[in-house]
């Protein structure tokens, strides 16, 4: 199955599904992690990495996927890309799984998917995209920034470290993303 090209006269959704007070962050985060392809252009919740062959590309819409099949599809292409991100917020397979890459002797946590209250089954559509990104945000401190536990700065702080198109809002390297000089990701 062919993907069609997307130019900028089609109806692209230009916010998230989910409308509610997440509704503005979930925005930024798509805006800034959106690639384009040479050959393609994925835009939204069918986002795939430029960095995967054109030829590793799935042959139907990762929206129309479960998330056990997109999870099995970023196994398969783990060796052979440099990236597995995929959707309007460019999830990685290990994020999805519950692996805590920045802190490797934490182990495997429960999958973020179920921390959605989504399972393998559940589709990899545009409303669980959301939901997953959510997840995120409680995950990086959301709740105790809401609290007031932890600063903005904190906060914006602890997203840039999982979403590589946010830049550190302060430090050293703040206008830097947290992964800069990892041959992948920038700000």
């Amino acid at each position: 199955q062919e993907y069609p090209i997307i130019t900028p006269t089609d109806d692209l959704p230009s916010t998230a599904v989910t409308q509610n007070e997440f509704t503005p962050l979930l925005d930024i985060i798509a805006e800034v992690e959106q690639e384009k392809r040479k050959s393609k252009i994925f835009r939204g919740y069918d986002s795939i990495s430029n960095q995967i062959p054109d030829a590793l590309i799935p042959s139907k819409p990762i929206t129309q996927m479960t998330i056990g099949e997109l999870l099995d599809y970023q196994e398969r292409i783990d060796d052979v890309s440099n990236s597995e991100a995929m959707g309007r917020y460019q999830f990685v397979e290990d994020t999805l799984r519950g692996f805590n890459n920045q802190d490797p002797s934490a182990g495997r946590e429960t999958p973020i998917y179920e921390k959605a209250g989504l399972t393998k089954a559940d589709l990899f559509s545009a409303q669980n995209q959301d939901k997953i990104a959510i997840a995120r945000f409680k995950f990086r401190g959301m709740d105790k920034f809401l609290n007031n536990e932890i600063s903005i700065i904190r906060f914006a702080n602890n997203l840039s470290k999982e979403w590589a198109a946010l830049p550190l809002v302060s430090g050293p390297n703040a206008g830097k993303s947290y992964h800069a000089g990892d041959g992948l990701n920038k700000s």
